[in-house]
């Protein structure tokens, strides 16, 4: 305590300041987790201080009785005493110092008396060992059983020191290492809704709830940098598509993406082109005219087959035998892209919205 005393303390105590410190932070988690930590080293703190010293003044009561550290609780069973040894006493030489004014020496006298013959001392009194291997009584037991000492010497020494077990220490340090850079290239940035919100909240209940019944959400892909979609639109599909090799993604029953609004579009733009077809073989619709029995859907159709994308000329009649809304490839005439679009925002109620519905109500029929 008085070599590390103040280093601990000192330590210690700017640790748990720190971090209670960063409990000011307004995200929960963090909040949480430096508090358990300042929490933690204060008991670090107090068992080091007070637990510990304890704890060792036991032990060297335990090296003191002589009892073995891995059966310190059994009663010492002791050995007979080796009868009392005679040796020699030595002369003792003592020495007497003087102190005596500046201007004079200093004085030193030595008496050494002579060594009376015959003089002889008792030897049963060991010099103050440290511990049971420098002189202590050592109990019978403890001459049966194997001290930590020992056993570190003579199995845990030489088995890790063995060349057999550092190859098998190097291959498991080898093997952790590339787990832990395979694992490091798969962690995910940020963290969950749930462990910002604060525990026991209504918010908390909810996310739960919709974690656990509804763990799904929309994406949305938008695009940016002025891209041209009439000329695009196989780079869409490609790109819609593409969403096939996202892990977790719902699908459809047939293994397919759910349709987006371009798909939806060319769907729209078909069943006109279907329409109109269909009322030009029954001459409900002709080049020039419609009838009262032509359907609605094939009239649009026919206002936007004639329709050319320029603004100096508008309106074309024959492309009512040349063009097609979609063509084979599924790709929307682009020269018209924009005013079919409007048709269709315009002509549908709710747009994209309803159209996906409608659809989804159709397929579920």
């Amino acid at each position: 305590m008085k070599k590390a005393g103040i280093n601990v303390l000192l330590g210690s105590l700017s640790k748990i300041g720190v971090f209670f410190a960063a409990a000011i932070i307004p995200i929960p988690a963090l909040r949480t987790l430096s508090l358990q930590a300042a929490v933690l080293l204060l008991f670090h703190l107090i068992s080091m201080m007070l637990v510990l010293p304890a704890l060792i003044s036991l032990d060297l009561r335990r090296r003191r009785a002589g009892q073995s550290d891995l059966l310190c609780c059994m009663e010492p069973v002791r050995s007979k005493p080796k009868p009392d040894l005679i040796r020699p006493t030595r002369p003792v030489r003592q020495a007497i110092t003087r102190a005596l004014p500046p201007d004079r020496h200093i004085v030193t006298t030595v008496l050494a008396p002579e060594a009376s013959e015959g003089a002889w001392e008792r030897a049963d009194a060991p010099l103050k060992p440290s511990s049971l291997e420098e002189g202590w009584p050592v109990p019978a037991c403890v001459k049966k059983c194997s001290s930590l000492k020992k056993l570190v010497q003579n199995s845990y020494g030489p088995a890790i020191t063995s060349p057999a077990v550092k190859t098998v220490v190097m291959m498991a340090l080898i093997a952790v290492l590339v787990l832990s850079g395979l694992g490091v290239t798969r962690l995910r940035d940020g963290l969950e809704l749930t462990e910002l919100v604060p525990g026991e909240t209504d918010e908390l209940s909810f996310l739960s709830a919709q974690n656990e019944y509804f763990g799904f959400y929309s994406m949305y892909a938008v695009t940016q940098g002025g891209f041209e979609y009439p000329s695009g639109q196989k780079m869409l599909y490609e790109y819609h598509k593409a969403f096939l090799r996202v892990n977790k993604v719902l699908r459809n029953d047939d293994g397919g993406l759910p349709p987006f609004w371009l798909s939806l579009f060319r769907d729209w733009l078909i069943d006109l082109q279907n329409a109109f077809e269909r009322d030009w073989r029954e001459n409900r619709i002709t080049a020039e005219r419609w009838f009262s029995n032509a359907s609605d859907q094939g009239i649009l159709a026919y206002k936007l087959l004639v329709q050319t994308g320029r603004v100096d000329h508008p309106i074309d009649k024959s492309l009512l035998t040349r063009a097609k809304l979609v063509d084979n490839a599924g790709i929307i005439n682009p020269r018209a892209f924009y005013n079919y679009l409007s048709a269709w925002a315009t002509n549908d109620a709710l747009s994209y919205s309803a159209s996906q519905v409608r659809k989804a109500r159709n397929d579920y029929i």
